[in-house]
């Protein structure tokens, strides 16, 4: 087995069970390393040590739990990243944030929360190279109408998920949860491509009934029924332009299909941090004739 893969089934490991204690031994097993080299060749690739990186991903998790997870109670978080009470994990927060648990949930925008993962995020990263060679597998799949309640983005797209908070807000209140619908997004721009003012996306949640009228962010729309070629992504969605853009080139000019005149739209199956991140899991569909 290549050093690559050895420590791509550590840092599964770990992000599978950051709510367990996990000891070194434990670790050089899954790696088939002794102890001086695990140490060693692990600080050369990530920066830091195995406390240390753990420790991270578990404020990476807290964090995105804090800002997306409102119904979670910070000792639930606490508890399920690990720490023995509240008051450890606020310590421990606190002296890597600055600010305690609660402090965050009350102020952070999305700029901060976002800047401050990206501090902590260190495992995606070599995740992402050591999944380049995965064998994409595309198919044409009939897609039928689907309706939707649908939050509208319109703006910078570094300020997305201050929109996908005001959704989940919207979500909760509804009593509208992950497993009750299925969770869309709707692309019609490319960041790469339009001024960050007219970046266009749509937040969605399958809905059945008509929306109230005190929901006034909220509109109603649907996917419309047709074909689509749909190509699965699991990972950090950092990684998913890869295959948006396999799918608009290489695969549409080797497949003979015709574009539909319909936006390109993303399906959530599992979501990080309710799973860990190498298993978030997103099917991406691409209308077509």
């Amino acid at each position: 087995m290549s050093y690559l893969k050895r420590y791509q089934k550590v840092i599964e490991y770990i992000e599978r069970h950051l709510s367990q204690p996990m000891t070194l031994d434990l670790l050089c097993q899954k790696a088939c390393l002794s102890k001086f080299h695990f140490h060693r060749q692990f600080q050369a690739l990530f920066g830091c040590t195995l406390a240390v990186y753990i420790k991270r991903q578990r404020m990476r998790r807290a964090l995105h739990q804090l800002y997306f997870r409102k119904q979670m109670r910070v000792i639930d978080i606490a508890l399920e990243n690990g720490y023995e009470n509240p008051e450890s994990f606020s310590r421990a927060f606190k002296e890597i944030l600055g600010v305690s648990p609660s402090q965050f949930r009350k102020e952070a925008d999305w700029n901060l929360c976002q800047s401050l993962i990206d501090q902590l995020n260190l495992g995606s990263i070599f995740m992402a190279e050591s999944q380049k060679s995965d064998d994409w597998k595309v198919e044409r799949v009939d897609f039928p109408k689907i309706r939707l309640a649908v939050l509208e983005h319109l703006g910078d797209p570094k300020n997305v998920m201050q929109s996908v908070a005001k959704f989940i807000d919207w979500r909760i209140s509804s009593q509208l949860l992950p497993r009750d619908a299925r969770l869309f997004n709707l692309i019609y721009d490319d960041p790469e491509k339009v001024a960050a003012e007219d970046f266009r996306l749509d937040i969605a949640a399958e809905t059945k009934v008509n929306i109230p009228d005190k929901y006034t962010e909220m509109v109603e729309k649907s996917i419309a029924a047709g074909r689509c070629a749909r190509i699965r992504h699991v990972g950090s969605d950092k990684n998913m332009a890869e295959k948006i853009y396999y799918l608009y080139s290489q695969w549409m000019i080797n497949s003979g299909e015709t574009l539909r005149d319909a936006p390109l739209f993303f399906e959530w199956i599992a979501m990080y941090p309710d799973v860990p991140e190498n298993e978030q899991v997103v099917d991406i569909y691409l209308p077509i004739e």
